[in-house]
């Protein structure tokens, strides 16, 4: 009998790029470029990206398949994220398709103490064969077909059940259920979560925010874009945050005023100013 500590929780993503052949087709039949070159640098691009976050330590394990997709292994939900949030972050330079679409499916798995997650390996994994044979993006493909009587055009991001389930309510809020019958098996009713990228952004810039106030992310502030009830003068907090350029938060012990502070230093991050923390005073400052 396996013993619980021998099995590891890992994140699965895959990523697809839609309609790949179409349209590399499309924009070069608009311009001088070729459609090989065209493949070429969305291939290179979503590679950039990938390369990134497996430097960062992000990815701790991937496969490359034969066309233009990846399986992608990650050790913490907030790794899929911040992954996500920067492969979607990019630009191809290109006039009519400023980026790649992709598809993008995420699950979590169970493998045991032993288990390798590079190429070939990743893939004769049972709990990776069991996530790919979900076939998320298939049935989602057939079921928007079947909905709206056309493709599908735009990025978009597929959750499992299993990884809904560690949304926290905010996150899943931003998540619509999809309920699919197959067509193979009338009786089998599929589920599966369709989730906002522009919610995987968000979730990724916030990761980002706390690396640059160099908070953990599992600090206090992880929620700091949701979970915050402003004081009565915090609109004056920003008038004269903007009249003056300086503005100090006094009051008594434990109420509110860091929390506020980075609220603040959160929408002016958003905005693309550069937070830093000074420790140990703690002071916050937006430059």
């Amino acid at each position: 009998m396996e013993c619980d500590w021998a099995i590891v929780k890992r994140y699965l993503i895959w990523l697809d790029i839609l309609g790949f052949d179409e349209l590399a087709k499309e924009i070069a039949e608009s311009s001088s470029i070729s459609e090989r070159k065209v493949r070429d640098d969305f291939v290179s691009l979503v590679n950039e990206r990938i390369s990134e976050a497996e430097t960062n330590g992000e990815i701790v394990g991937k496969t490359y398949g034969e066309g233009e997709e990846w399986l992608l292994v990650t050790q913490s939900l907030d790794s899929v994220f911040k992954v996500v949030s920067d492969i979607l972050d990019h630009n191809t330079d290109y006039k009519h398709c400023e980026k790649v679409p992709l598809e993008i499916g995420i699950g979590v798995a169970q493998y045991d103490r032993w288990a390798r997650f590079d190429g070939t390996k990743l893939i004769a994994e049972n709990s990776t064969i069991e996530f790919l044979k979900s076939q998320l993006l298939d049935y989602y493909r057939k079921w928007y077909n079947q909905t709206y009587s056309r493709s599908i055009k735009s990025t978009f991001v597929l959750l499992t059940e299993s990884l809904f389930n560690e949304l926290n309510a905010f996150e899943k809020e931003m998540c619509k259920e999809i309920q699919y019958k197959s067509s193979e098996d009338s009786k089998r009713m599929i589920s599966f979560f369709v989730a906002e990228t522009e919610m995987i952004e968000q979730r990724g810039k916030l990761l980002d925010f706390l690396t640059a106030i160099t908070r953990s992310r599992d600090s206090w502030y992880r929620r700091i874009d949701k979970i915050f009830v402003p004081p009565e003068e915090y609109q004056n907090i920003l008038e004269c945050l903007e009249e003056h350029n300086v503005v100090f938060l006094v009051g008594d012990p434990e109420i509110g005023k860091t929390y506020t502070a980075v609220r603040i230093m959160w929408e002016h991050y958003l905005k693309g100013y550069q937070p830093i923390w000074y420790l140990p005073l703690s002071r916050c400052l937006i430059c």
